[in-house]
């Protein structure tokens, strides 16, 4: 995803990131946790918080099987 520049963004590239661990194959009470999990980290994280509030200028998806 592409956003604007905005002083909110600056610190981005020093963000810990990771797989979200989101696998849509673990349906039930197992995607509902790492539902959450990821909604607590946005909410940990300011610079995360802008993006999900924010309106990407572009993106792309690229999917790959994780084997």
């Amino acid at each position: 995803m592409v956003f604007a520049d905005q002083p909110a963004l600056a610190d981005i590239d020093k963000m810990n990131t990771q797989d979200s661990g989101i696998c849509y194959e673990r349906l039930g009470p197992a995607l509902d946790e790492a539902l959450r999990e990821a909604l607590w980290e946005v909410e940990q994280q300011p610079t995360l918080q802008v993006l999900w509030a924010g309106t990407p200028l572009r993106s792309a998806v690229e999917l790959e099987r994780s084997d």
